[in-house]
Order: C-alpha cells, then structure tokens, then sequence
C-alpha cells in the first residue's frame, strides 16, 4: 500500500483516553476545499510500504497503544486484501483497529468492514446529494454517505466526525444528518482556517445530544 506517515503514539486522533499509533495512508478521490491533509491526495505521492513493516513499526509501541487508526487520504482507496491484513495483524498485537474514512465508495468499506471494530465516519455536508457532491469536489453523493453509514452500524461500532467548516454551520441540518446516521458517538472538531463559521463547537454538541447521547467536542 501507499501511505504519507505513520504516528506511532498519539493522544488526540482516538476517542478520550484512547492512545492511538496512526497511519495515514495516500491517495484520496475527494477534493473538499477544507481538507486537513492535502498532501495525501495524491495517489502517487507518499511511499510504498508492505503491511509487514508497517506492523514491525506499531509492534515497538503496541505496549502503550489501545488502537490503531487507519487514516488518509482516503484508506479505501488502497488494495482491499492490504487493508485486511493490516487490521488483522494489528488485532494480534492486542489494538483495536478504527478506520477513519469518508465512507466513499461504500463497496469497498463494504468489503473490509468486517475487519474493523470501529468506523471513524466524516460527515462533509448537509445530506443533500447537490450539496454534498460540491463539497467533496463531485466525487461522493449524500446517498453514499448513507450507505456507508449502514454498511458500518450493521457490523461495527459508528463514530460519526464533524469538523465544524464554513459549509457545514447549518445546526438544525447537522442534527438531521446525525439523527439518520444513527451513530455510536459523535466527535465534533474545531475548524482550523481563516473563514468564520457561523456556530460554536460546543454550542453544536449540546444541540447533538438531543438525539445521541456520547457526544464529544475535540478542540
């Protein structure tokens, strides 16, 4: 597979009190104009590496870990059989393993989803097709966000992630998406960049609790 890096010990990518190693692999399909990690769209960017060395790596650190996070980019991009036997190797150095992905395409997270205990899944825009097709930069439809979403709650935990960006400010849409997502937990994060957004973090997160009880804000 191709990855951009690897973070071998990490407080602040997992839920609360989960310490992660995290990989971020290269290459994504999406062009949303808020992302955080430009450098890993590129599918030709980043290095090749054998699923071997990547878990020599986290194996030094597996002492301190709970869980790996497979990120990106966009991991579903990479070959389905490497992605499986990653998670399968991290599982026998005792981590859970979390695939943080925009759910996109949902056949393929379809086809690995059973080696994952958690799904990280990135809400990018309010859930109408038109909308969510901009924000992504034409390449995934509210209708695949969806599908991702029951794709991940039929075989795994769901953890919905919503950076609070300049075209996701809309509370009471963010709510609905949350409510026919139907996840586990939900981590509300700060954008960081030089546009103002219209609501507060926090503010948000009081209002999600309304309809899913773990809510956490990352700041």
């Amino acid at each position: 597979m191709r990855i951009a890096g690897l973070r071998p010990v990490s407080c602040s990518d997992g839920l609360p009190g989960e310490v992660c190693a995290v990989l971020w692999t290269q290459g994504c399909p999406l062009r949303c104009p808020w992302c955080h990690n430009p450098e890993t769209r590129d599918p030709n960017g980043g290095k090749k590496a054998d699923v071997e060395t990547i878990l020599r790596d986290v194996e030094k650190y597996a002492v301190y870990l709970d869980a790996l996070i497979v990120s990106g980019g966009e991991p579903l991009l990479q070959p389905c059989e490497e992605l499986k036997a990653l998670a399968r190797g991290a599982r026998g150095l005792g981590l859970k393993v979390v695939l943080d992905t925009s759910g996109f395409p949902p056949d393929r997270l379809g086809k690995v989803i059973s080696s994952f205990d958690r799904v990280a899944l990135d809400l990018k825009a309010p859930l109408r097709d038109d909308e969510y097709m901009e924000a992504t930069g034409g390449g995934m439809t509210a209708s695949d966000f969806l599908k991702a979403a029951r794709i991940a709650r039929r075989r795994c935990d769901l953890e919905l992630r919503i950076t609070v960006h300049p075209w996701l400010d809309d509370v009471p849409r963010v709510v609905e998406a949350v409510r026919k997502a139907s996840p586990d937990v939900v981590v509300v994060q700060r954008y960081v960049g030089d546009k103002e957004v219209g609501i507060d973090p926090e503010e948000l997160a009081e209002k999600l609790r309304e309809s899913c009880e773990n809510v956490v804000v990352r700041v």
